[in-house]
């Protein structure tokens, strides 16, 4: 946003504010209402800060310390549902601001369903020896930066999986959730 602003066209620039969260206005829902808004809260800065961190509310989730309380307290009986799990999979997540943390959840909690698994890879290519970058493909593989997926992906039968961007003007929506049901050997 600094370098819009020393812009020359910046004193032709309209900001507008989005306030409204058409989704959770359309469906009628009082609690996504007052989730949305606590949300917006925080984002816009209204919550109190304490050496650049936030309190907050109990109610906006379960707040948990580490991996083993996050399984026993949502997730608890996620070894026993199986592939009939998806329904009950679809109606619990997890956010973090790291993608590394989504990464050891999801693959901590994957591990725990009970059914087959998939390990799908990123495809590596060589480019002209001038124009690639100089640093290793190990290396490369390592970072794990925003709106990417990893390089290693695990799948379960059964697991939810949610679509966060739209590709080759896809007609699915950002935050489709879809089921896999089916690995396929080929790949």
């Amino acid at each position: 946003m600094a370098c819009l602003m020393t812009s020359f066209s910046w004193p032709h620039i309209n900001v507008v504010s989005l306030r409204i969260n058409v989704r959770v206005h359309l469906q009628h829902d009082l609690r996504a209402e007052m989730f949305s808004k606590l949300i917006i809260n925080i984002g816009d800065g209204k919550f109190k800060e304490v050496e650049g961190r936030i309190n907050i509310p109990e109610s906006l989730g379960n707040i948990v310390g580490d991996l083993i309380t996050l399984t026993e307290r949502i997730c608890l009986s996620i070894h026993q549902v199986g592939v009939d799990c998806s329904s009950w999979l679809k109606e619990r997540a997890l956010l973090t601001p790291i993608n590394d943390s989504a990464n050891n959840i999801n693959n901590f909690l994957l591990n725990k369903l009970a059914t087959k698994r998939a390990k799908y890879e990123s495809v590596d290519s060589e480019m002209e020896a001038e124009d690639a970058v100089h640093y290793p493909v190990e290396f490369l593989n390592t970072l794990n930066p925003p709106r990417i997926p990893p390089h290693v992906l695990n799948l379960k039968i059964g697991a939810p999986i949610m679509l966060l961007l739209r590709l080759f003007g896809c007609f699915l929506l950002i935050g489709s959730i879809f089921l896999y049901y089916h690995i396929d050997s080929s790949f």
